[in-house]
């Protein structure tokens, strides 16, 4: 296989993985805090133990109540995630520096499809000089439900969530199925 430069490599690969993340970023956090009475005191997420024991903050539903909380003493969950590696050859470093720490708009080769408004940061690249040639490794994080906080990975810190801004909008790459672990 001869490699030219970054627009003529077949040569990419995905690898997913889980990271146990706290419960405050699942995507349907407000549901669960409100169907089950989770509370957020100092950062830690507390759940009541029986159903409709919150005092009046949680579920009370006529055949739960005084049940046994599905949920107490969680307070973490585990996310689909994934790194996205695309692999090629330059006489020079080319774009491979360019973009590191930030939200990428678009991703060289064929990424797989994520949903949940989900999108990619740039990681830093590994470089390996051979021979005349440099072999470039750029490297993606695939983000959480809701995207990467553009107001952290742009360089507009003031940046809202909205289309095209990264969390919410930016690449759009089509469906990683996740059931429901956000």
């Amino acid at each position: 296989m001869t490699f030219k430069d970054r627009s003529n490599s077949p040569d990419f690969s995905f690898e997913p993985g889980f990271s146990q993340v706290s419960i405050i970023q699942h995507k349907n956090w407000a549901a669960l805090k409100k169907a089950w009475g989770g509370q957020v005191i100092d950062g830690q997420v507390i759940w009541p133990e029986f159903v409709g024991a919150s005092g009046g903050g949680g579920p009370v539903k006529n055949t739960s109540e005084g049940q046994p909380n599905p949920l107490f003493g969680h307070d973490d969950f585990f996310r689909i995630e994934g790194t996205y590696s695309f692999r090629y050859a330059s006489t020079g470093y080319g774009s491979a520096m360019q973009g590191v720490g930030k939200i990428a708009t678009s991703l060289p080769g064929n990424p797989p499809p994520v949903q949940d408004d989900r999108n990619w940061l740039k990681a830093p690249s590994p470089v390996q000089r051979r021979g005349p040639v440099y072999e470039i490794t750029e490297v993606y994080w695939l983000s959480g439900a809701g995207g990467w906080p553009p107001q952290i990975y742009t360089d507009d810190p003031t940046a809202a969530n909205k289309p095209g801004s990264g969390a919410g909008g930016g690449l759009q790459t089509g469906s990683l199925i996740t059931g429901n672990l956000g």
